[in-house]
């Protein structure tokens, strides 16, 4: 179901009331635990520090802010700079998917050459990390509350769209711990500044402000498409269909669907691209797509393009029983129609977990996300600047020790700038440490 619907006050009604009211007493043993929580780490208590630079990424919300651009901007500028780099996260899902969730697979098709770790506990991670996979820098995706592993950056992702989770903490809205946490970032990412208006991004900024150390940067991004793929590694350059009549663009109808943080950020992009749906299905985050959903969506397409018009509807554990099932008449038909027109649209961390280029017959294709700067970056990579140089005189130490031991001469420069690929391997198996679980 849509948070906004029962967290946000714009939807009246007594039963939205009274549900609004219990929530609101509920977020106080939650609020209780998270300062705690955060005492404790502010003291240093069970914070372990690692050899090499780590720097996370990380919101104060629940739901999709859009760190996996940020991340995947950031592993590449390092990598760039001529650094081994590895990602850590906790892996939310990837229990149920072999050891990887969607976010690490498109991760991993976008970053080839950039191991990512998945375990709970990102301590040992980290440690996996440098020691079998001599990784110079670390980089933790969604890290901003698991404080056990120690940072020397906090990038914090606020998304325009939905900033402060409604302005209570989970269960009453979606943020994760109190706005004065922002204490802690090191710099704040605006995203998806380019959906909103200048003042209500100039409004943001400042209230942003209230809640940071002095002269923390704060940059304004745009989740800019980059391209339409599909599961055979087809790729097209996207162009406006509004304004360019020749461009290449998926043939409509359009069905779009996804199971992301933030669908109407991706139903927004999508409009803006003309190629506003004629049919929507909003599925939950990390949704794992079955042979029923695919089915169906294939039925709501064929509605789109019989001109029955759009529909839209999400699913979640409350309407499991009004889904339609492999049994249903109108499923079972539409699977074996003839090809239909058009095109179904979704993200790439939902074509991940479907892997076919057709839903029946009709084509399946992803947008692909960057991220762009509105702002200037340069105070993001002043920060990086440093840790960079540190990690190059780190190698060329640990070249220094070894040649102390084998008696061998080494070309240190190449050491210092060598940058070979890891192979990708997940961490999942069992610690002795405790997870590092935010509340």
């Amino acid at each position: 179901m849509d948070p906004s619907r029962w967290l946000s006050n714009e939807h009246r009604g007594v039963g939205l009331w009274l549900l609004r009211g219990g929530l609101w007493w509920a977020q106080w043993p939650y609020s209780w635990v998270v300062a705690a929580r955060n005492r404790r780490f502010d003291r240093g208590r069970g914070v372990q520090r690692v050899d090499v630079p780590v720097i996370s990424i990380g919101n104060l919300t629940t739901g999709g802010t859009g760190k996996t651009p940020a991340v995947a901007w950031l592993c590449r500028y390092l990598r760039g700079a001529g650094l081994r780099v590895a990602t850590i996260s906790r892996g939310y899902g990837a229990e149920e998917t072999g050891g990887r969730n969607d976010e690490a697979i498109e991760l991993e098709q976008q970053l080839p050459d950039v191991p990512h770790l998945q375990n709970p506990d990102r301590v040992a991670a980290a440690e996996v990390a440098i020691e079998e996979l001599a990784s110079q820098c670390l980089v933790l995706d969604d890290g901003f509350q698991h404080r056990r592993l120690a940072r020397d950056l906090n990038w914090v992702i606020i998304d325009a769209r939905c900033p402060f989770g409604f302005g209570h903490l989970l269960p009453r809205g979606l943020l994760r711990e109190p706005l004065g946490s922002l204490k802690r970032a090191d710099a704040v990412l605006i995203s998806r500044a380019n959906q909103v208006s200048a003042d209500e991004l100039a409004r943001l900024r400042e209230r942003i402000a209230r809640f940071l150390r002095p002269n923390v940067p704060v940059v304004a991004c745009a989740h800019a498409p980059i391209a339409w793929v599909n599961s055979r590694g087809e790729t097209h350059p996207i162009k406006d269909l509004r304004t360019d009549e020749a461009a290449w663009g998926p043939p409509p109808p359009w069905t779009g669907f996804c199971g992301i943080g933030n669908p109407a950020a991706f139903r927004q992009t999508l409009t803006e691209l003309g190629c506003e749906p004629d049919a929507w299905r909003v599925f939950p985050d990390h949704h794992r797509y079955s042979r029923e959903d695919l089915a169906e969506l294939r039925s709501l397409h064929l509605e789109a393009v019989a001109g029955s018009g759009p529909r839209a509807s999400v699913v979640d554990g409350s309407d499991d029983a009004s889904r339609p099932t492999a049994t249903d008449p109108k499923v079972s038909n539409s699977v074996h129609a003839p090809a239909a027109k058009g095109s179904l649209l979704c993200t790439v961390k939902d074509l991940v977990k479907i892997e076919t280029e057709r839903v029946g017959t009709t084509p399946l294709w992803a947008l692909r996300i960057g991220l762009e700067f509105l702002d200037d970056p340069s105070p993001l990579l002043f920060q990086l600047a440093p840790l960079i140089q540190r990690a190059h005189e780190q190698q060329v130490e640990v070249w220094h020790s070894v040649d102390d031991l084998v008696g061998t001469e080494f070309d240190l420069g190449d050491a210092a700038n060598s940058a070979d690929p890891a192979a990708s391997r997940d961490s999942t198996g069992d610690s002795s440490e405790p997870a590092d679980d935010s509340p």
